[in-house]
């Protein structure tokens, strides 16, 4: 079913696989909040509500760069990543979606 405060996400998740990295493939872990319990994936329904809970609890941030669902595995939840990560990098039971200044402030648009 669709959201309607980011009706993009019905057509194309703007999440990719794997865990958020920086430009140098390094795992980000400082700066995450974890924002929701539980499997946040791998279906559109679950990544939505993530991203639902990613951009109401990047209001409480002074930044907002990523935001991270994982499923399938003990460290399963959604988190807001407060420092940089640059891109997701393909490994399983993991999403990231790079958020820009618009998606922090619910205005998230499908790329």
């Amino acid at each position: 079913q669709c959201v309607d405060w980011m009706p993009c996400i019905c057509k194309e998740t703007p999440f990719s696989k794997g865990f958020c990295v920086t430009s140098e493939d390094m795992d980000q872990n400082n700066g995450v909040i974890k924002v929701g319990s539980g499997d946040y994936g791998p279906d559109t329904d679950s990544l939505a509500s993530c991203a639902k809970l990613c951009i109401e609890n990047s209001e409480h941030t002074s930044s907002s760069y990523g935001c991270e669902a994982i499923f399938n595995q003990d460290n399963r939840g959604c988190y807001l990543h407060t420092n940089i990560v640059n891109k997701a990098n393909g490994a399983e039971n993991h999403a990231c979606w790079i958020m820009d200044n618009d998606d922090a402030n619910g205005e998230a648009v499908c790329q």
